[in-house]
């Protein structure tokens, strides 16, 4: 079970990736996985300092609506636009979509986590 610290490090490694291509790429399917994933690693930063770690994307689905409904709309926003990207094949129109995306679900989810983690 990684650690609250590990889920750090991957939370800003998948950030760092992305501003290493974005916004100057044609690969906004990646962009959107990357975000969701830096997403994903924030919400187990909340349960590894619990002691907690979810195995799936199912179970951390319901415990964020249970749990943390604050962001829970926002978190699911990510989740389903990343399954899109990756499943249905579908590609975003453009950049300003990826903006408006990452500014009302990831920002949201980013601002609440470190606010309860006391994180700068």
């Amino acid at each position: 079970m990684p650690s609250l610290i590990e889920h750090e490090t991957q939370y800003r490694h998948n950030l760092e990736f992305v501003q290493t291509f974005y916004p100057g790429t044609k690969y906004l399917d990646w962009v959107i996985t990357l975000y969701f994933y830096a997403a994903v690693h924030l919400i187990e930063m909340l349960y590894a300092s619990l002691g907690a770690h979810h195995k799936g994307h199912g179970a951390r689905n319901q415990h964020i609506a249970t749990d943390h409904p604050t962001i829970a709309v926002e978190y699911m926003q990510l989740y389903l636009e990343s399954r899109r990207v990756r499943y249905d094949c579908w590609m975003p129109p453009g950049v300003q979509y990826i903006e408006n995306l990452v500014r009302s679900n990831f920002v949201p989810i980013e601002n609440y986590v470190k606010t309860r983690l006391g994180i700068p």
